[in-house]
């Protein structure tokens, strides 16, 4: 009624692309964001309104202009922007994301004759490019000899025939994170991106001739299948975060896994129940990779695995002189109030936010004398300040994390997958954050009371971590080989 919609509630949703949550802007955060920005996205709706609306030459000549200063926004690309479009006004806009540009160029459902005539593009779309394809496209459908007609049955046919496709070959269909061989040689040599973790799961892949389950690689190299599955999905979001490439959504989840590999069920005779093959242009980048000095085999003893293997161990994880996952009990607020958004956002966020950016301190001391400076003289912020530190200084990327609810719940786990970072923008009081992989959403009964603090390690703490693991080995054994999804951004 408020915006005056007359037509049917919609029944399905398989013909409209979408965004990840996590990637759903078109613009940088307000530090980052060069001025004009807004003001350039504001046009480019208008501008797409009145060329739906009146198709003339000037209208798409102005369209045409803002076009091309949208594209050049900061994490703004082919899908997000006509994908833009295309939810504007699906009559007028031809979406190109990665599933729709498969099934235009590669699945072989348009005649070659159409095809050949379409201008190809590989990096950036400009607006003569684009407009060129579709004025193309528009013509054949509305020709009277296609079985398609109009933008939205393309839209429809490509979800449905990549779905088919995925059934049967490597998969997904149509999907592409648009990484080139140059990038992924660029990405390979930042040790932020590719740490010696990343590139011993690439060696063995590679010594392994290019595919394999994770089951295999564990049989054959050491660690356990979920070192395989978790270590690659956690690489593949450091990936996205570093290049903005497009990522697959299925409901309110990411997954992760085809940024680095295409994928399909495991044959009978094959252990495991979901092969991974390198991407072709990242196989190309690791053929020319140097990785003689990461070691083929895993040590006996390694530790830096996400589960625990040394029965014949009793010490406390941190006190192996190697580099251990930590592990971590954490509140997202009091009685996890700010856990969905959380979970949501893939971040875990600390509070604290009076004392500013928490990087700047040079001790826990220093945060605590500043705790009482900007919030209380009379309290000691022992067990405050210990918390701000570790969070800023001594947990890492690896790490395994708990969320609670109150004394007796526990509601997720996850891997922390960033270092630590300061948005001063938020209005919360959550400014502290940590970028977070959450393998698991839910509610598990702990065993016994969980302590009351806002974020405690609790790696020293062997046989309690052996206990919390547990609660979710069994949905790591499920996930560990994942099933195609076919869901775009």
């Amino acid at each position: 009624q408020l915006f005056d919609v007359a037509v049917p509630v919609p029944t399905t949703f398989d013909s409209i692309p979408v965004l990840n949550n996590l990637n759903a802007t078109f613009y940088p955060f307000r530090h980052h964001r060069p001025a004009g920005t807004m003001d350039t996205l504001w046009r480019l709706f208008e501008c797409a309104l009145a060329y739906a609306k009146k198709q003339t030459e000037q209208n798409l000549h102005t369209l045409s202009e803002i076009f091309d200063r949208a594209m050049e926004i900061k994490y703004n690309g082919n899908s997000k922007i006509t994908m833009g479009l295309y939810w504007i006004a699906p009559d007028t806009f031809l979406n190109l994301d990665s599933r729709n540009k498969w099934y235009i160029y590669e699945s072989k459902k348009l005649p070659d004759t159409l095809v050949n005539e379409l201008p190809t593009f590989d990096s950036r779309l400009t607006a003569s490019v684009y407009f060129d394809i579709t004025r193309k496209l528009r013509t054949y459908l509305e020709n009277g000899n296609s079985v398609l007609t109009n933008f939205q049955e393309l839209s429809y046919d490509a979800w449905q025939f990549s779905e088919e496709v995925n059934k049967t070959k490597w998969g997904p269909a149509g999907y592409s994170p648009e990484i080139s061989v140059d990038q992924w040689t660029e990405l390979l040599n930042d040790k932020s991106i590719f740490n010696e973790t990343a590139l011993a799961i690439m060696k063995r892949f590679v010594d392994y001739g290019g595919a394999a389950t994770c089951v295999q690689l564990a049989e054959r190299y050491g660690e356990t299948a979920g070192y395989y599955n978790m270590g690659s999905q956690v690489l593949a979001r450091r990936v996205h975060e570093k290049t903005n490439c497009p990522i697959l959504q299925n409901d309110k989840e990411s997954n992760w896994w085809p940024v680095l590999y295409v994928g399909r069920n495991a044959k009978k005779d094959e252990k495991g129940s979901f092969v991974w093959k390198l991407r072709d242009e990242l196989a190309s980048a690791l053929d020319e990779a140097d990785l003689s000095r990461i070691p083929l085999y895993a040590e006996s003893t390694r530790t830096n695995s996400t589960y625990i293997s040394r029965e014949e161990k009793g010490t406390a994880l941190a006190d192996e002189d190697v580099s251990t996952i930590r592990y971590w009990m954490y509140s997202p607020g009091e009685f996890a109030v700010k856990w969905e958004e959380f979970y949501q956002a893939g971040i875990m966020a600390i509070g604290w936010g009076e004392i500013g950016d928490l990087s700047l301190f040079a001790s826990k001391q220093e945060m605590k004398q500043r705790m009482k400076e900007t919030i209380n003289p009379d309290l000691s912020f022992k067990m405050s300040a210990l918390a701000t530190w570790q969070f800023a200084n001594e947990m890492k990327p690896g790490d395994i994390v708990y969320a609670k609810r109150g004394l007796h719940q526990l509601v997720g786990r996850g891997i922390v997958t960033s270092d630590y970072e300061y948005d001063p923008s938020r209005e919360d009081g959550y400014p502290n954050i940590r970028h977070v992989n959450w393998t698991d959403h839910g509610e598990w009964e702990h065993p016994g009371q969980v302590v009351l603090k806002t974020l405690t390690d609790i790696t020293q703490y062997t046989d309690y971590v052996r206990k919390l693991e547990a609660l979710f080995e069994k949905e790591a054994e499920e996930e560990d080989e994942p099933e195609v999804q076919a869901d775009y951004p």
